[in-house]
């Protein structure tokens, strides 16, 4: 605001101010910031779909399961449940250590 003679206030601050405060002091600075804001959001929602349906379920749950866990992680008799990438749920049972075939696993 001018007053008299007085520089209006955004000249008066220190340039490392006056350039940090400057898009949200002008009008046309938050319409810019808010479109780069926009347009990020639209990115980010569009990259985040396409990656959701890339991974096809495999057939074999027992399979799927090494996504999750890896050979002899889950120990004898334990039941253990999680998502796959490709969204579906899955169960296993750990059969006997060093066997993978003894696995039980089932799509829910």
């Amino acid at each position: 605001m001018r007053v008299g003679g007085e520089a209006p206030l955004w000249i008066s601050l220190p340039l490392h101010v006056r350039y940090a405060a400057a898009p949200y002091v002008c009008r046309e600075g938050v319409r810019t910031m808010r479109n780069l804001i926009a347009r990020a959001t639209a990115i980010a929602l569009l990259a985040t779909a396409g990656a959701a349906q890339a991974a096809p379920c495999p057939a074999n749950a027992r399979t799927a399961s090494l996504a999750l866990w890896p050979g002899d992680s889950i120990k004898t008799g334990k039941t253990v449940t999680g998502t796959h990438p490709c969204g579906r749920q899955l169960t296993c049972i750990g059969g006997i250590p060093g066997s993978f075939s003894s696995r039980e696993c089932h799509w829910e």
